[in-house]
């Protein structure tokens, strides 16, 4: 940073500007005026300055607690709102300086606060602008390279990764060539960063290792070691990144990167099944003053690793006391989920497994959030489908012995089979769980054939299947071609012979179609006898077809509408529920099928469209 000092001829000028004497006035009058300038600029700068100076203190401490967290090592920042509010006000001040004091020699400074104030505000292509201004007005000046490597940090943030790349290479042999080591080894963790963001480990490693020949500095080797340790631990090489973390850990004299140093090499450890190690590590940090603030994370931690090591009870134990005394920090949403998980799939208890997902929803801040909430979703909605499964089965072996009841066992059968379906969804979908995904699908399968989920049921368990090539949920092709031979009209039927190798079926006339559009032509017309004749021969004829409910529940439709029978169209709604009842239309009417009023039977004439009911 230049330091800032006043010209020579105003320090000597001044006893001339209070001297009273007239011969000098105007020369003195000017100096005045030039050294009230340069003083005020001078304020305007040093309040500027110490502004970001505070805001980029309190975005280091905040970036470095969220690393402490488990947060990611990245070139991303945490920026707390007071820090926010700072920036603005230097970006107001610098602004100001450079409208009204264009011509000082103090412009390139401000230039540089102004960029770096945009950065953290994430306002980066305002923030490259600056940089370059810099860059190319003022090449002499002494913030040129670190005006570049700002300049590749926003480039890099703007998504232009190659090119930020080039810059950083460039400013690191730059930079190497004029002795500014410091600059030079920043501007390789830049580039080390931006080859693991394009995959390339063995650069990213090198760059790395270059950067510890360059510097001295403990804290930028301290942050090298961290990041070369996070890229081993993304490889799986645990043996190497364990040894890095306690480097790490010893370089640096910041708390909370010495204390996600040393958790990292717990976890590293955890996952190499070092548990007893592991155990020490984390029993260590609990013991160690300076980090009673992360004792949470510290016990969260040791409990991950008894679950692993299959000391469970006393994970879970662990789990439980965290969920109750870190309830309102982010430490005991994740033991809630750590609960569930465990009740939901190790002990089958989706009810507790439900009240400790929605536990562990209730904070937005955590890592689990979605998952928590999308869990206890589908939890909620396995409870209600399956109370409603055992409801409709106890239904269904009833009728099975009273035929008099309204409701027939095939309507029944295929609301079992609809309901089976959406917990098969859940248990593949939400909960992950293919073993109870496979059952339901295949339950809905013996219940009854739908035209419409049945294919798509087989289509889901082809696809277990194929994701597991031990066969334990059977051979894949045998359940493409099931969809191609019981649902050759399906669209699961194209992409099942597009899968197995057959050629795709053509597109023939849709008879059930046709016929259908002409009733509506008819219905247009006002001609409902005719319609209903053509409605009534789909679904006579074309009892499979998607157009088979749809023309019940147009027939019941005209009747209850358009002909004011509305015995007629009870008649054909109870129809669409017995015959249809997992389509979309037996769910539109089912609910006013139960506002309906009952048939009224007329002793005289009884509508032939009106099934008689046993006695």
């Amino acid at each position: 940073m230049k330091k800032v000092l006043f010209p020579l001829f105003v320090l000597l000028a001044l006893p001339l500007i209070h001297s009273g004497c007239s011969v000098f006035t105007p020369i003195g009058d000017a100096i005045s005026h030039m050294y009230e300038n340069t003083v005020s600029y001078f304020n305007a700068y040093y309040n500027a300055k110490q502004a970001f100076d505070d805001a980029e203190n309190e975005i280091r401490t905040a970036t470095s607690a969220a690393r402490s967290l488990g947060q990611k090592r990245t070139n991303r920042f945490v920026v707390p709102a007071s820090a926010k509010q700072k920036l603005t006000v230097v970006i107001d001040k610098c602004s100001s300086l450079l409208t009204f004091h264009s011509t000082s020699s103090f412009v390139d400074n401000t230039l540089v606060l102004l960029g770096k104030s945009h950065f953290y505000l994430e306002e980066f292509t305002k923030a490259e602008r600056k940089f370059t201004e810099l860059i190319e007005q003022y090449p002499s000046s002494s913030f040129v390279l670190e005006s570049k490597l700002w300049q590749a940090r926003s480039l890099d943030h703007l998504g232009k990764r190659e090119e930020a790349l080039k810059s950083a290479e460039a400013l690191a042999a730059e930079s190497e060539s004029l002795g500014e080591e410091e600059t030079a080894a920043e501007a390789l963790l830049l580039a080390a960063a931006l080859y693991e963001g394009l995959g390339n480990q063995q650069k990213a490693v090198a760059q790395y290792e270059r950067v510890a020949a360059l510097t001295d500095d403990d804290e930028m080797l301290a942050e090298t070691d961290l990041r070369l340790a996070d890229l081993y631990f993304s490889a799986g090489q645990y043996d190497k990144a364990v040894p890095a973390y306690y480097k790490a850990a010893e370089l640096t004299s910041d708390i909370a990167s010495g204390y996600q140093a040393k958790l990292q090499a717990a976890v590293a450890l955890r996952e190499r099944k070092a548990f007893n190690e592991a155990l020490e590590v984390t029993d260590d940090l609990t013991r160690d003053f300076r980090y009673k603030e992360y004792v949470g994370m510290t016990r969260l931690e040791r409990a991950r690793i008894l679950f692993a090591g299959d000391r469970k009870e006393e994970a879970i134990n662990e789990y439980r006391f965290l969920d109750t005394a870190f309830a309102r920090t982010d430490v005991g949403p994740l033991a809630s989920f750590r609960i569930g998980e465990f009740l939901e799939k190790e002990i089958g208890d989706y009810d507790s497994a439900t009240t400790f997902f929605n536990r562990a929803s209730l904070n937005r801040n955590t890592s689990v959030y979605e998952t928590a909430r999308r869990k206890a979703a589908a939890l909620t909605g396995y409870r209600e489908l399956r109370r409603s499964v055992a409801h409709d089965d106890s239904l269904l072996l009833v009728n099975m012995e009273h035929d008099s009841l309204a409701m027939k066992a095939d309507s029944l059968r295929r609301l079992l089979a609809g309901a089976s379906i959406e917990l098969g969804d859940i248990f593949e979908a939400d909960l992950m769980l293919p073993d109870s995904a496979v059952a339901w699908y295949r339950w809905s399968l013996a219940l009854g054939v739908d035209s419409v989920k049945s294919p798509r049921a087989l289509f889901v368990l082809a696809e277990i299947a194929a994701a597991h090539p031990d066969k334990q949920f059977g051979n894949p092709r045998d359940y493409y071609l099931k969809i191609i031979q019981q649902f050759p009209r399906s669209k699961f039927a194209d992409q099942s012979r597009e899968i197995v190798g057959l050629p795709k079926q053509e597109q023939q006339t849709d008879a059930a179609e046709q016929l259908f559009v002409e009733a509506e032509r008819d219905i247009e017309r006002e001609r409902y006898e005719s319609a209903l004749l053509a409605l009534s021969g789909i679904t006579a004829r074309f009892p499979g077809s998607p157009f088979a409910a749809k023309s019940e529940y147009t027939i019941g439709r005209i009747y209850e509408h358009r002909l004011s029978k509305p015995d007629s169209a009870l008649a054909h709604f109870k129809k669409l529920m017995e015959q249809h009842g997992s389509s979309k239309y037996a769910a539109a009417i089912r609910t006013r099928l139960t506002e309906m009023p009952a048939p009224v039977q007329d002793t005289t004439k009884v509508s032939p469209n009106v099934p008689q009911m046993k006695q």
